[in-house]
């Protein structure tokens, strides 16, 4: 039911010691890892360097980086590489590209990336669509945390005309438009 219930269910079902939250960013992750009793640590980007990213500023102990790319408010897009750099063995990397369908060509995303540990992608028919009352959107990532997450999701999440207005809009003619 969209990137906010993704959010939820990744607060309540990963095991994370030591969150943390890349700043600007959508207020929903951070508020959903401490609905779920975790203390949050955060990033914040400096204006001063146009808020770009800083792979330096994150903990080296962060079991749970969260970023958007490109981030809201700031639509400052982060080179994927740079990201990817972020992943490491027992860390969870999760990239809310909700806005890169908005980025001619989706340079950056790495949605399709498989070489990446640990790494969850969260998107959004919402935005391009027009269908934030609908709330659809999807995670890709490692087979095991997505069984995880559906395994912890409520019966039904998704209605009947979200699930059509998902699939009319991943049909060619979509796509091309």
């Amino acid at each position: 039911a969209g990137a906010a219930e993704a959010f939820v269910l990744l607060a309540r079902t990963l095991p994370v010691r030591r969150p943390v939250v890349v700043h600007p960013q959508f207020t929903e992750p951070e508020a959903a890892l401490r609905a779920a009793g975790h203390a949050v640590g955060r990033v914040l980007l400096r204006e001063a360097d146009g808020f770009r990213l800083d792979v330096s500023l994150v903990p080296e102990d962060a079991d749970l980086v969260v970023l958007g790319n490109p981030t809201n408010p700031t639509s400052v897009l982060h080179p994927a590489d740079a990201i990817a750099s972020l992943a490491r063995p027992g860390r969870t990397l999760v990239v809310d590209e909700a806005f890169v369908d908005t980025v001619p060509g989706e340079r950056e995303s790495l949605a399709s990336r498989t070489d990446v540990p640990g790494l969850l992608v969260l998107r959004s028919l919402t935005k391009t669509w027009g269908l934030a009352g609908l709330r659809i959107g999807y995670v890709l990532g490692a087979p095991r945390t997505l069984a995880a997450l559906a395994e912890a999701q409520p019966l039904w999440p998704v209605s009947t005309p979200a699930l059509v207005a998902a699939e009319a809009c991943s049909a060619p003619a979509a796509f091309a438009e």
